[in-house]
């Protein structure tokens, strides 16, 4: 049981709160609190692309319609093994489409 005491205006106001609403405003805090970090720990959830050529997005430094050639080893190898190349094929270059999938493989944990 919560009793609470207070005044206005020269009147003492007392609440007396049964244990059964403590208890719900206590799950309803709760449920309130979990859904809240819920929300701020899944909006955290963005994929990160490093852009080498310093471009306020991936738009600005990526044309649709262009081919590039891969230069970072690890992507590399990525690409090789997707196409089924040689090791020892050289210079790799590929489309736009490509190069971003390989560019999300390489960054996935190997399992």
């Amino acid at each position: 049981m919560l009793v609470i005491k207070f005044a206005i205006r020269k009147a003492k106001i007392t609440w007396v709160v049964n244990d059964n609403w403590v208890m719900f405003i206590s799950f309803l805090l709760t449920m309130i609190t979990g859904v809240v970090f819920r929300k701020i720990k899944n909006s955290n959830k963005k994929i990160k692309m490093f852009n080498p050529k310093g471009g306020a997005s991936i738009d600005d430094c990526i044309d649709p319609n262009s081919i590039y050639e891969i230069v970072d080893p690890a992507l590399e190898i990525v690409v090789k093994k997707m196409l089924n190349l040689p090791p020892s094929a050289r210079p790799v270059v590929i489309s736009t489409p490509v190069l971003i999938l390989a560019y999300m493989v390489s960054r996935q944990p190997v399992k």
